[in-house]
């Protein structure tokens, strides 16, 4: 699952089944500078469909993030359910289109 967490936070807070929870427990992604790929953000992307090589945080589920105004909104693309599913306050929300795919690209 995809989350989000800060230096100020002390629980990594990701949406499930349409709520919000707060989990102490969580791994964060980092790239060793070893690995002979970089990451990438792909746009062009809708219904839950990915490009090849993107970055999986789950089973059918991928890194994702749309840009609303000069915001970035981080979330996680579901293609069971076909949709980019991120957080909104307190609650779950959704795209259908319109986000961008985390992808790992080969240097």
């Amino acid at each position: 699952m995809c989350g989000m967490t800060s230096s100020a936070l002390d629980t990594c807070v990701l949406t499930y089944n349409g709520s919000i929870c707060h989990v102490r427990s969580y791994q964060v992604l980092t790239l060793p500078l070893w690995v002979p790929y970089r990451l990438i953000w792909v746009k062009g992307y809708s219904h839950g469909r990915v490009p090849p090589h993107a970055v999986e945080g789950g089973d059918m589920v991928y890194v994702g993030r749309f840009l609303n105004g000069s915001d970035v909104i981080l979330g996680k693309v579901d293609s069971i359910d076909q949709a980019f599913f991120y957080q909104n306050g307190d609650e779950e929300d959704w795209l259908k289109e319109g986000y961008e795919v985390l992808v790992k690209e080969d240097l």
